[in-house]
């Protein structure tokens, strides 16, 4: 936002409250955050003027996958998640506090297998923001923080998303990998020297472990939909192997994740897993019951899955917290496709 001098040379702000923060990196680099009174101080009245604003800045806002940009997308970004899955921006910030966790426990569970993905993404990441001056937003990953990173979100929001994300296997992973490092030496010496030699002298298991943990308190928030997805955590599913089939194994659709969407996407969600009557039934319980019973199904309980649909039900991931499949070909030389095309 450029303020206009008004008269008597004021500024002449836009209506509503703003409190701006620039911090500066020690690289150089500014990182503003903007707090606003309403959503419609931010946005205006609509997403059409916001998608405006950014094409006059030569943004392609379909195709751009920083949508996550605070100045300009928020607002449209979470309105066409609600259009399509029908969550409130809550429930969209514990989707996205969720799938984090989920990426943070592949890391790990990388490091475990001797995989170094998460060490290389550390580095790689900070360099891009740091040397490269890429911003968090676009990389997928920012200053390492030692909460959960959730700044700019009501408290109620950050207490919902934490305690659906403590639920789940990926959280415990996650868990147990911080006090494995914590407990390490090299982070409970008090001679900052020793302590730094002692990691040198640390295995290579350990080193691999340390770099999936930094990793993972470097990544940004995001779910599957435009405005809040990164190409570089849809490479990190790909490198650690994230398929719906292994996130199941992460992360299990419960009851109480279940119970914060509407109804009508429960029964989207059931419609192709359970039989035509079990469907018609459901249609006309309590919604306040829907949850438990989707759950159950999915969880292969009970009998309301079609025998020819249980697979799909024990791999299902709700889209949000799915991972796009993504080509890491390394493009052919020029020289190279000069020649194909001829």
């Amino acid at each position: 936002m450029t303020p206009k001098k008004g008269e008597g040379g004021g500024l002449t702000l836009p209506d509503g409250e703003i409190v701006a923060a620039i911090e500066i990196g020690e690289a150089g680099d500014p990182q503003v955050t903007y707090w606003w009174e309403s959503r419609k101080a931010k946005f205006g009245t609509g997403t059409g003027a916001v998608a405006a604003q950014a094409r006059e800045r030569g943004i392609d806002v379909k195709a751009s996958d920083a949508l996550c940009d605070p100045e300009f997308y928020a607002g449209p970004a979470r309105a066409a998640v609600k259009e399509e899955h029908g969550v409130s921006a809550d429930v969209l910030e514990t989707v996205r506090s969720m799938r984090r966790e989920l990426l943070r426990a592949r890391l790990v569970e990388n490091a475990q297998r001797d995989g170094d993905v998460g060490l290389d993404h550390a580095v790689w990441s900070q360099l891009r923001v740091l040397v490269g001056r890429d911003s968090p937003r676009v990389v997928g990953a920012g200053a390492p923080s030692r909460g959960e990173n959730m700044v700019g979100i009501s408290a109620t929001a950050a207490d919902a998303a934490r305690a659906q994300t403590e639920q789940q296997v990926a959280h415990h992973i996650w868990r147990d990998a911080i006090r494995e490092i914590a407990a390490e030496n090299f982070i409970t010496g008090e001679d900052l020297a020793v302590a730094f030699a002692e990691y040198r002298r640390a295995g290579a298991a350990t080193k691999r472990l340390a770099g999936a943990v930094l990793a993972g308190l470097t990544l940004e928030r995001g779910a599957n939909a435009p405005g809040f997805s990164f190409t570089t955590h849809d490479a990190l599913a790909a490198l650690t192997g994230g398929d719906d089939a292994s996130l199941r194994r992460l992360w299990e659709p419960t009851e109480a994740f279940l119970a914060l969407l509407p109804k009508s996407q429960l029964l989207a969600i059931a419609e192709p897993l359970v039989g035509p009557e079990t469907h018609s039934r459901w249609g006309k319980v309590k919604a306040a019951l829907l949850p438990g019973l989707l759950a159950e199904a999915l969880a292969g309980g009970g009998n309301a899955v079609a025998a020819c649909s249980r697979q799909a039900a024990a791999e299902w991931v709700h889209p949000l917290l799915a991972f796009r499949e993504i080509d890491l070909t390394p493009p052919a030389p020029a020289a190279q496709v000069v020649e194909a095309a001829a």
